[in-house]
């Protein structure tokens, strides 16, 4: 359950920080936020609802997750589209669901436990939270259309600009 908590809450902060702080209504400069959005709908519904049932397989999902959320403040740095500081506040999450999601790949068994002391309507409801918390907070059409339209092309510099 501790595993279930912190993937929940770390990736609705997450998804909260991409999609309603730095938003996405100006369209996309890079394709690092589109990269980050993916990885973020890893962690937050995908593996906080997959932990109950198959433990290690979701600690896998979300040290994906983070590490592809790991793109956006990367780009943001190189293509110079924010401050450091700005890149260490929304690198700060997905390091952290990186380290936690290999911890839990390293040290869980193979084999899922499905000897659960809690009930399965409340492990099936337990499930469902995730879904339902990101499509009442996110426009889940909107979040859908942009996720379908893909990443936009990287843009060009002057480093890698030709003659």
């Amino acid at each position: 359950m501790v595993q279930y908590a912190v993937l929940l809450f770390s990736g609705l902060l997450f998804l909260y920080q991409l999609l309603i702080l730095w938003g996405f209504s100006a369209g996309l400069v890079s394709p690092g936020p589109w990269y980050a959005l993916v990885g973020g709908l890893l962690m937050f519904p995908i593996a906080s609802a997959t932990t109950l049932y198959f433990p290690r397989t979701a600690a896998g999902i979300a040290a994906a997750g983070g590490i592809l959320a790991l793109v956006w403040p990367v780009t943001g740095l190189a293509f110079g589209l924010g401050s450091p500081a700005d890149a260490v506040l929304s690198a700060a999450v997905p390091v952290f669901v990186t380290a936690f999601g290999i911890r839990g790949t390293l040290r869980r068994r193979w084999l899922p436990n499905y000897q659960t002391r809690a009930r399965a309507a409340l492990t099936v409801l337990l499930a469902a939270l995730p879904f339902v918390l990101f499509f009442t907070l996110f426009h889940g059409g909107a979040v859908a259309a942009l996720f379908l339209h893909g990443p936009p092309a990287w843009p060009v510099t002057a480093a890698n600009a030709g003659p």
